[in-house]
C-alpha cells in the first residue's frame, strides 16, 4: 500500500477535506492543512507521492519545496494550483527542488490514484 500526502490550505475546511478522507482505494492518504504540517508529517511518515498546493498563507508551496531541497528530501511531487501553470512552473524551478513531476491546474481523487498506481 502506498501512502500519498496532499498539502493545502483547503483542507482546513471540513467538507473539503470530506471530499478526500478515505477515498483512494487501496492506498493510504495523509491530509495537511499547512505548509508546516505537511513537512511535519514527511519528517514522521514515510510518503511515497506528495500532492501539494502552490498558494497557500504563510509558507507556501515553494517553501514547502526548498525545505525539502534543503532536507535532501527525494518525494515525487504533484504541485496543484488554480494559478498560470506557465508562472508555477517558474516558480517551482526556483526552489532547487528536482523531484517535481507535474504541475496541474487541478487534482481529483482519480488523479491521485493514477500517480500512485505508477510506484
Amino acid at each position: 500500500m502506498a501512502t500519498a500526502l496532499y498539502i493545502d490550505d483547503m483542507l482546513q475546511m471540513p467538507f473539503v477535506k470530506r471530499n478526500y478522507e478515505g477515498k483512494l482505494h487501496g492506498h493510504k492518504l495523509l491530509l495537511a492543512s499547512s505548509g508546516k504540517e505537511g513537512l511535519e508529517l514527511l519528517a514522521s511518515q514515510q510518503v511515497d507521492w506528495l500532492f501539494l498546493d502552490w498558494k497557500m498563507p504563510g509558507m507556501n508551496g515553494g517553501d514547502v519545496l526548498r525545505e525539502m531541497a534543503r532536507q535532501g528530501l527525494e518525494v515525487p511531487v504533484v504541485v496543484c494550483s488554480s494559478e498560470g501553470r506557465d508562472e508555477i512552473t517558474k516558480g517551482v524551478a526556483g526552489t532547487g527542488y528536482k523531484h517535481v513531476k507535474e504541475v496541474k491546474d487541478k487534482l481529483s481523487t482519480r488523479d491521485m490514484e493514477f500517480y500512485l498506481a505508477q510506484l
